[in-house]
């Protein structure tokens, strides 16, 4: 069987096109190479250069065979030694993200435009769906880092908070409620109000706004997204709470948003597999948006307030 310095000599030679060369690419003496070049060639019982005058060789049909499986090989341990290297450096990786809508759209293409350009050997693909669907899909080792609005701790995830930010009211244009710069839950009393999937942490909030406040919401279709109600708002269907960060995207002609008299609070939350918490490239990805999320979030409502000069200057 052939030997790891015959191997090493063979592609040498055949990389640089002589022994020479290929003694100098090893740092071997021209004799050491061109033994291993004739003990390989007895190994194998192949005759893989012609010798021709001057000493010069010429790489036989075998020799070309050979040499690409050897290079096939050679990849591999390339491929290996970049993996230790970004291992090390904590440079590379893939971390497969999936998020709500608002942060899909919002934050998140400039922060991962940032992390993975400080990370030029590591991949970050994101996708959007909704809260519990993502933490389904971490459970299952679909994805591995999911940012959502989701109340309950679960056995096999960690859950890092968020920022909270405060909730806002949407209204249609022209609502005679509009003429207050403040609602109470009192002002919904009389108007069909379209909620959110009961399933998240948003909407338990929203319920108790209105459970302390001892008002009866007079109940119209569900959104399953925030961005969803906006439209449903826009499109005449009754009043919501959605989330600053939607609003700022969302906010158009048609729509417009007063701040809540008793705050609710919104949170978003980063979820991962319990057993992931040695990643280091995770960690990394999770430490950085939390600081990123809170820096984008204070300026949410000087962002908000240049929007809305925007649209009523036209």
């Amino acid at each position: 069987m052939p030997t790891s310095k015959q191997i090493a000599a063979f592609r040498a030679v055949m990389l640089t096109g002589g022994v020479n060369s290929a003694a100098q690419m090893l740092r071997l003496t021209q004799p050491a190479v061109s033994r291993q070049i004739r003990d390989l060639e007895d190994s194998t019982g192949l005759t893989l250069f012609l010798r021709k005058r001057g000493g010069t060789l010429r790489a036989t049909a075998d020799a070309a065979k050979l040499f690409e499986e050897v290079e096939r090989h050679y990849h591999g341990l390339d491929q290996i030694a970049q993996a230790v290297r970004n291992m090390s450096n904590r440079r590379g990786g893939r971390l497969r993200v999936a998020s709500m809508p608002s942060l899909y759209l919002s934050i998140l293409p400039d922060f991962i435009g940032a992390f993975t350009g400080a990370r030029p050997e590591t991949d970050v693909p994101l996708m959007a769906t909704s809260s519990d669907a993502i933490i389904e899909w971490v459970e299952r080792g679909q994805v591995d880092v999911g940012l959502v609005d989701w109340p309950f701790s679960h056995p096999n995830l960690k859950r890092v908070p968020l920022a909270g930010i405060d909730a806002l009211a949407v209204l249609p244009e022209g609502h005679h409620l509009l003429q207050k710069d403040v609602l109470g839950a009192a002002d919904f009393a009389d108007e069909d109000f379209i909620s959110l999937p009961r399933a998240t942490q948003f909407r338990y909030e929203i319920d108790r706004f209105f459970q302390s406040a001892g008002v009866e919401r007079r109940f119209g279709r569900e959104a399953h997204l925030s961005m969803a109600a906006c439209s449903m708002v826009g499109a005449g269907h009754g009043l919501s709470i959605v989330d600053p960060i939607t609003a700022a995207i969302y906010w158009n002609e048609g729509i417009e948003f007063r701040p809540l008299r008793d705050v609710i609070r919104v949170e978003f939350s980063v979820v991962y597999l319990q057993k992931a918490e040695d990643n280091v490239l995770l960690k990394e990805f999770v430490s950085e948006f939390q600081n990123a999320f809170r820096s984008y979030t204070s300026e949410l409502p000087s962002r908000m307030e240049r929007r809305s000069w925007m649209l009523r200057s036209g």
